[in-house]
């Protein structure tokens, strides 16, 4: 059997037509840029380059909306918010890659390397002023993005910084709620969850796959109001990993690198 060809003037509106949805489609993505230290960039686990917590929230929002957003990990450890920090966040790569990026939604989620003795500047104002600089920076994007700060993760014994860090702690997220007050900018709270979960904490900072996954959801929770189902499918993934490739990993409860919280 024979069959007649398609018109190519059919052939090409078609063309069109699937041209124009997949530009639509590109045009309607939402990229969300996760800012932080080595909690966001996740490379204290033997997975991270899996299960880092933008990346399972990439997972969450795919089941919720397919294709709908783009999570960027522009995490880098032991940077600091502040710039006279030991590792200033401005001063890294992932900066200019995260404006880049001209994300929708910007995660903001840095302070704890700050409080440590390497990096704390004494004067809370410091980290206030830069905290603000920052904001302003995203907000001037093009992409206009709504920008979202979050409370710090818990920090537990027997971490050796704990001691020097829990004043200063305390004057930081005191200092990030009251700038989010002021602009009118809302507040991730990763505290509250997961500050009854120690054993999800392996060195006492950083939160482990599990721990991951409650901060992911937290996201998911603040942005859609209920907690987005539990599929199966969602857990974390396992990964063949190699331990020389990263120099940044935890080896027998401690961090390979030097001074700071990393």
């Amino acid at each position: 059997m024979q069959f007649a060809p398609f018109p190519r003037r059919l052939l090409g509106l078609i063309a069109l037509c699937i041209l124009c949805a997949g530009s639509l489609h590109a045009q309607l993505q939402v990229r969300v840029a996760c800012v932080g230290d080595s909690i966001t960039e996740g490379n204290a686990n033997p997975d991270w380059e899996l299960n880092s917590w933008p990346q399972i929230l990439q997972r969450l929002l795919d089941s919720h909306a397919p294709g709908a957003f783009e999570v960027g990990n522009f995490g880098r450890s032991g940077a600091t918010l502040m710039d006279a920090g030991r590792k200033p966040y401005r001063q890294q790569d992932v900066y200019g890659k995260g404006l880049a990026f001209l994300p929708h939604k910007v995660i903001i989620n840095l302070g704890t390397n700050d409080a440590t003795d390497a990096s704390w500047t004494g004067d809370v104002a410091d980290f206030e002023r830069d905290l603000r600089g920052l904001i302003a920076e995203y907000r001037a994007l093009e992409s206009a993005p709504e920008i979202w700060l979050s409370r710090l993760t818990p920090m537990f014994a027997p971490h050796p910084r704990l001691e020097e860090c829990k004043p200063r702690r305390v004057q930081i997220e005191a200092c990030i709620d009251g700038v989010a007050n002021e602009l009118g900018l809302p507040v991730l709270d990763w505290n509250t969850p997961l500050l009854g979960e120690r054993r999800l904490f392996p060195d006492g900072l950083h939160p482990n796959t599990a721990g991951n996954e409650i901060m992911a959801r937290a996201v998911m929770e603040a942005w859609f109001g209920v907690e987005d189902a539990r599929d199966p499918s969602l857990r974390p993934r396992g990964l063949t990993f190699d331990p020389e490739k990263a120099a940044h990993i935890v080896r027998a409860g401690k961090m390979e690198r030097g001074a700071g919280t990393d």
